[in-house]
């Protein structure tokens, strides 16, 4: 399954770093055969590790102390390193394209019982613990498996909520559980400036995921698509009781006012629709030109999109302004201004 997931950077040479869900000794063999370098920690898996061996060493220099094996696999030529480190406690590596000589050291601030003295108080010093050069290139790299490992864990819990009992369900739902960290990961990072905790996202992606209609879709021949203004009026004048005259069959527009806003003479002046007694810029093109185009009283109809208001003017004061069906006379746009 390892190999699976790297198998698009086979024979690139370069260095996989895997925790103890994934390190093992076949691992590492797959990966050098497949142009892969490995350094991962093993906990449980210890087959062809010489676990026995290395949990029984000593280690005299304690934290910081280190104690190794090396082998080559006579099939495939891998040269691989098994080691044990002291830090906290035993931790036990296998890498084929490292070392255990001496790397950085590691800086740590620890309380410390310094002052002997009776009833005295804790002091706040410096700790250094030296490292191999794997163990420092392995933890270089896992502290993004550490945290991504404990947002599944300790933020989405799937495995504890989601009681599975054969191993095929436990693997396929850790790589869900996995691949719902990388979409909360992958959200935070094309949504800097937004913040959304963990137990929400978490909350929003559970209901896209159950409540979703993508089952569902239904296709359709391609075809000229209409404006969404169009669409909601061929709903609505479907229902004889608006009273309104369908889009496709006015031969009637709305037109921009002449007049403007005294005190601002770049605004046009705005006025209440007949129909809705919405705000509205334009008024009915027939009408203006009969009233004049400067004249004191506008004839206000809105042209906003789900509006029905040029139908029922149409059909209340220009009937004759109506595409009969058959009619060579073509109907205007409803979204175009004239």
């Amino acid at each position: 399954m390892l190999y699976e997931l790297v198998f698009p950077w086979g024979h690139s040479d370069r260095t996989v770093v895997a925790d103890s869900y994934f390190a093992s000794v076949p691992a590492a063999v797959r990966l050098f055969v497949n142009g892969l370098r490995f350094i991962g920690v093993l906990k449980t898996s210890t087959r062809e590790y010489p676990m026995p061996y290395l949990s029984n060493v000593e280690l005299p220099a304690g934290k910081g102390d280190r104690r190794g094996l090396y082998t080559v696999d006579q099939a495939s030529g891998c040269r691989m390193l098994a080691f044990v480190w002291a830090d906290r406690d035993r931790r036990y590596f296998i890498t084929t394209c490292s070392n255990i000589q001496e790397g950085a050291m590691i800086d740590r601030h620890r309380w410390r019982q310094v002052d002997q003295a009776p009833n005295a108080d804790a002091s706040r010093v410096n700790v250094t613990i030296r490292q191999p050069r794997a163990a420092e290139i392995y933890y270089s790299a896992c502290a993004g498996i550490d945290r991504h490992n404990r947002c599944r864990q300790a933020g989405l819990m799937i495995e504890k909520k989601v009681r599975v009992h054969t191993f095929d369900r436990r693997v396929n739902t850790t790589i869900f559980g996995m691949a719902c960290v990388d979409a909360q990961k992958l959200f935070l990072g094309i949504r800097k400036p937004l913040s959304i905790p963990e137990r929400d996202f978490y909350s929003r992606l559970a209901e896209q995921l159950i409540d979703n209609q993508y089952d569902n879709r239904n296709l359709r021949a391609r075809s000229k698509r209409s404006t969404d203004a169009e669409l909601l009026l061929q709903e609505l004048d479907s229902n004889s009781s608006h009273n309104s005259i369908p889009s496709n069959q006015q031969l009637l527009g709305v037109t921009p006012t002449k007049r403007h806003k005294a005190n601002h003479p770049k605004h046009l002046l705005q006025g209440r629709c007949k129909s809705c007694d919405a705000l509205a810029t334009t008024v009915c093109r027939e009408c203006q030109q009969e009233l004049g185009t400067l004249a004191r009283e506008q004839v206000w109809i809105c042209n906003k999109p789900g509006k029905v208001c040029m139908g029922k003017h149409i059909a209340a004061h220009h009937p004759d302004m109506v595409a009969l069906p058959g009619s060579a006379k073509r109907a205007i746009h409803y979204n175009r201004v004239i």
